[in-house]
């Protein structure tokens, strides 16, 4: 008997970690059942509306869903669809909504913001929740995978020649953490030191919010004997992480982003998360930070100790066939793929 292909409609707000958590979702899934997705750009174009929508979207008044779909400035009306999903506040009231047009199913991801979670058919977040559909993902999806890290991998490593490697990726000014010249000074020291010790050779990997500055101090300082490739956002752009994670034995982060922290996490690599001198992250940012930590999926370090860093005797990673599982096997009750 042939399978029906779930029809899958991701609707986001072209913010790339929004719309990779949704991508991840949909993968996963797609993973176990053939999987036909698409993606759909909304841009809410009367952001003062936020609360309205919200409690609009939650009426059980056909005109009140209408008022939200009239609110965005959508690529395109969704129409043939089994199931809609998204991630963020702004797009939740219409996932809603339409999903009530529809008469399909519908997952949201993250905060619901006022949202009564019956009007989901899932609800996924970090620590998941008491209502019936929720469920407690522990890292956010990604699409990154260990079986794709590692096939991704393995043309760099060719290229590369069969050393051994370990990455760092390195963000910069955010989420409460602050970055100043001793910082990168201490990074490179400790970089260099790590390479030392440990006879690997680094993939260094820099994002928008490094800034040249930083980047350019950086190259002064790390020696080059100890670098195998450098990825730096100033001069490249925005680079794929999977192959630089497929190459690499273990992973380091700057702790500022929770991206770079889940998807490090999710390609199955041990991963250390670096900490700057001054940093005031949010109290969500940190909950998720020490959650990682609490499950042995990352392990912290501050810049300053690095030169004397030594893994931790109880790391254990991510075992990402069981992290997928405790997803997909509520959802296949709920959503029925």
């Amino acid at each position: 008997m042939t399978q029906i292909p779930l029809r899958i409609t991701i609707l986001h707000d072209s913010i790339p970690g929004h719309l990779n958590q949704s991508r991840g979702l949909a993968n996963m899934i797609a993973s176990q059942h053939d999987a036909i997705i698409q993606e759909c750009t909304a841009q809410l174009e009367w952001p003062a509306s936020r609360s309205l929508l919200r409690q609009l979207c939650q009426s059980p008044i056909p005109l009140a869903s209408s008022a939200v779909l009239k609110a965005y400035d959508l690529e395109y009306m969704p129409s043939d669809t089994d199931l809609l999903i998204s991630f963020g506040g702004d797009v939740a009231p219409l996932n809603v909504a339409l999903a009530k047009q529809l008469h399909c199913r519908n997952i949201l991801i993250g905060s619901l913001r006022g949202i009564n979670p019956r009007h989901a058919t899932a609800h996924l977040s970090l620590k998941g929740g008491a209502h019936g559909n929720a469920i407690a993902t522990g890292i956010a999806p990604t699409t990154i995978t260990p079986e794709r890290c590692n096939h991704e991998g393995s043309n760099l490593k060719q290229r590369l020649g069969n050393g051994r490697y370990w990455s760092c990726f390195i963000g910069g000014n955010g989420s409460g953490y602050q970055y100043f010249e001793n910082d990168w000074r201490q990074l490179a020291i400790g970089l260099n030191q790590l390479a030392e010790h440990h006879g690997i050779q680094w993939l260094v990997t820099t994002s928008r919010r490094t800034g040249a500055a930083a980047e350019d101090f950086l190259l002064k300082h790390l020696d080059v004997v100890h670098i195998a490739r450098t990825n730096f956002y100033s001069l490249t752009g925005e680079e794929d992480i999977t192959p630089i994670l497929g190459c690499s034995e273990r992973v380091f982060c700057t702790a500022d982003s929770l991206t770079m922290l889940s998807e490090a996490i999710s390609s199955g690599r041990p991963t250390t998360a670096l900490q700057p001198k001054k940093f005031i992250p949010p109290a969500k940012h940190l909950n998720a930070v020490n959650g990682f930590c609490d499950d042995k999926y990352l392990q912290l370090a501050r810049i300053s100790d690095l030169v004397k860093w030594q893994p931790d005797s109880d790391e254990c990673g991510l075992d990402y066939s069981n992290y997928r599982n405790r997803i997909i096997e509520p959802l296949q009750q709920w959503v029925a793929f």
